[in-house]
């Protein structure tokens, strides 16, 4: 990959956007590894808890005070790490250091509002929750996954970029959800092409995992279901930590081509602006 990746000079095909993803990724996988590592890691410590308790995964128990504390800190550390990935990559693409502890420094200082935007997507999810809820008691379950797969899949493209405008950029919730917005406009659906392309890639690596997981423990004669669920967490962990920097790379690869697409729209209604007056 070239040392200054970005900002890009052209808009780019669906093919050169999957490419310079994962040019990208490629190029900063080693300088990524530990924040992924750790990200995956900080993902489940709400699950391990729960274990070692002596319950199942997810479960909680009203009043439990430690549980909610390592919900709050695996959020938190998740949001933290993720968001390093997004500036490390991104120092690297523009030809920038490549010093983990500068991209760590960078995404804590921006870490309130990212787990602001959680917050408030998260709160948008909870509405939608709920009103599905209640639909469905109307319509039926399958009317109502129905309707609102594609509705809830059109918002998640729109506010995808909102990250790295948060992350990258350094901009506010309501700045970056607006140029997130603006940022798809008329691009949804080769967007969304792109981000499916690269989530089926992802998926296929997992679910390799788990049967890679279930081979190993039958090679091992163990045929218990706690010793292949921690054989295949482990090969998830280590996958998780390839597969969110390869996530990320591509998000940055498709906000950058946005950018682009948006600035040379902008140009073109500048010059009609100019050829009508």
């Amino acid at each position: 990959m070239s040392a200054t990746l970005f900002p890009l000079t052209a808009p780019l095909s669906i093919g050169e956007v999957l490419d310079a993803g994962f040019r990208l990724f490629r190029a900063t996988v080693l300088a990524c590894l530990p924040f992924a590592t750790f990200a995956v890691i900080a993902g489940q410590l709400p699950g391990i808890y729960s274990v070692s308790q002596g319950r199942p995964p997810g479960s909680f128990t009203p009043g439990d005070l430690p549980w909610v504390a390592v919900n709050v800190a695996s959020a938190l550390l998740t949001v933290a790490l993720v968001g390093a990935i997004f500036v490390q990559q991104h120092r690297v693409a523009a030809g920038a250091s490549r010093s983990m502890r500068v991209a760590l420094a960078m995404a804590l200082r921006r870490v309130a509002v990212a787990v602001g935007l959680v917050l408030l997507l998260a709160f948008g999810l909870a509405v939608v929750g709920a009103l599905a809820t209640m639909l469905s008691r109307v319509l039926g379950t399958a009317w109502v996954v129905m309707v609102l797969a594609p509705l809830l899949a059109w918002a998640g493209v729109s506010v995808l970029f909102a990250w790295p405008a948060v992350l990258v950029e350094g901009s506010s919730i309501r700045s970056a959800l607006r140029s997130s917005l603006a940022l798809v406009s008329g691009n949804r659906l080769r967007t969304a092409l792109i981000l499916l392309v690269a989530l089926a890639a992802v998926l296929a690596l997992y679910s390799i995992a788990v049967i890679v997981g279930i081979v190993i423990a039958t090679l091992l004669g163990s045929a218990d279901l706690a010793f292949v669920t921690a054989v295949t967490n482990v090969l998830l962990v280590v996958l998780g930590a390839f597969g969110v920097p390869f996530y990320t790379a591509l998000i940055l690869a498709a906000y950058e081509d946005l950018k682009v697409r948006r600035q040379g729209s902008d140009l073109e209604r500048r010059i009609e602006n100019l050829g009508a007056s």
